[in-house]
């Protein structure tokens, strides 16, 4: 009986500890996002199939390096570089790997740019408050990255040079964030000319609707002029924009068409420069709200 329930509890501790460390290769590298390209190699490695003995011996040395663990977002992407080398030479036709590769590249970028975006933000209005070096480096971060958006080199080298810009923005980026946690204040004094602003911007599909209002800036090179339209319900006319505080402001309509028609007003609260969120009332008085956009 004690020989059983040892069995027992043996078993239920080898699927505890090998569901453990199932979790722990997936966690542990410094994201998730080379987690697909790693299964997918995992999965290979286990079913061979029809590959020739160079093929598994890359797909080995590709698993054995995707499952070393990395705690930082440039060691990632030197184990990306060195698992695709060694897969793109013996798989360079391999549509499934390829892709998976890109896909890890892409959002390692966009994690990227995310964070100099959100630094940028951050320094705007606050240049002053920072040392000269670390500007600098904020700079030489930002003009990595431009660097790497333009490179067409192979992927492995490609993943390298993104490394060194993670490198890069480290420290910058880490004091920018500390010192302001929140993002500064942007509401802009006022709405350049040639700039327009979309209120009922989509900005998950990217698209506008007949109800978005569509306020323009225009100038004939003397005089400025600042209307509006709105399809549904039908309005247009003429708008002014008041900045309110650091993040917030006033869009107030005065329709011209239909007549009969009231001035009202939208308040912004931005969240960057150019996107925040509205709310007010439109000419009939019902009450409206969403995102809006600078463009």
């Amino acid at each position: 009986m004690k020989t059983g329930v040892s069995r027992g509890v043996a078993i239920v501790l080898a699927v505890i500890t090998c569901t453990g460390l199932v979790r722990v290769a997936d966690a542990a590298h410094a994201t998730n996002f080379l987690d697909t390209l790693y299964r997918e190699v995992t999965n290979r490695v286990a079913n061979p199939g029809t590959n020739s003995t160079s093929q598994n011996a890359a797909l080995r040395a590709a698993n054995n390096t995707l499952g070393r663990n990395t705690r930082t977002f440039s060691a990632d992407l030197s184990a990306l570089a060195a698992a695709a080398t060694v897969l793109d030479k013996r798989f360079a036709d391999d549509a499934t790997l390829l892709s998976l590769e890109e896909n890890a590249l892409a959002t390692y970028s966009n994690e990227a740019h995310v964070k100099l975006d959100g630094a940028k933000v951050r320094l705007e209005g606050f240049t002053n408050d920072f040392p000269k070096g670390v500007l600098r480096q904020f700079i030489q971060a930002t003009n990595a990255l431009a660097g790497f958006d333009a490179n067409t080199n192979g992927l492995p080298q490609r993943a390298r040079v993104l490394g060194r810009v993670f490198n890069k923005m480290r420290s910058p980026v880490m004091q920018i964030f500390k010192k302001h946690p929140d993002p500064a204040g942007q509401a802009p004094t006022e709405i350049a000319t040639s700039l327009n602003l979309d209120l009922g911007f989509d900005l998950n599909t990217l698209s506008t609707g007949p109800e978005t209002y569509f306020c323009d800036t225009t100038s004939d090179g003397i005089t400025r002029s600042l209307t509006y339209f709105c399809s549904s319900p039908a309005e247009a006319g003429t708008w002014e924009y008041f900045r309110t505080g650091g993040n917030t402001a006033t869009v107030r309509c005065t329709p011209s068409s239909p007549s009969g028609l009231g001035v009202h007003d939208f308040l912004l609260t931005f969240s960057t420069t150019r996107i925040g969120m509205f709310t007010g009332r439109n000419a009939q008085g019902q009450s409206i709200q969403g995102t809006f956009l600078i463009d």
